[in-house]
């Protein structure tokens, strides 16, 4: 009878000690972060901001929004002196500016 008491008590210390540790499982986290296999940002992904008038190709797809039309068009409209004249060079209608404004600046002055 001592025995089968003393592993009860045994039993319940383990599964209280488990149930009370910040496990990730129980957090709701993953143990590990996802690996995406990628070192650079996929399309639409972009971290910062970017300079219209240096930014290449396929870092302007990496803003979320801008696909490679959108990007080629950006390109084709250089220089640009302010970023809001992605508007008025109508490269972009001012919704699609607006969605896009965060990632975007003109850093360097046009022409140079």
């Amino acid at each position: 009878m001592r025995g089968y008491r003393m592993m009860f008590v045994v039993m319940a210390l383990t599964v209280g000690g488990v149930l009370q540790s910040p496990s990730p499982i129980f957090a709701g986290q993953a143990a590990t972060p996802p690996v995406s296999g990628h070192s650079m940002p996929m399309h639409g992904q972009h971290v910062g901001t970017l300079d219209l008038n240096s930014a290449s190709l396929e870092e302007l797809k990496m803003v979320p929004g801008v696909n490679e039309a959108t990007a080629k068009k950006i390109v084709e409209n250089r220089p640009y002196a302010r970023a809001d004249e992605l508007i008025t060079k109508k490269v972009l209608s001012k919704p699609a500016y607006d969605n896009i404004k965060g990632h975007i600046a003109v850093t360097k002055p046009a022409g140079k």
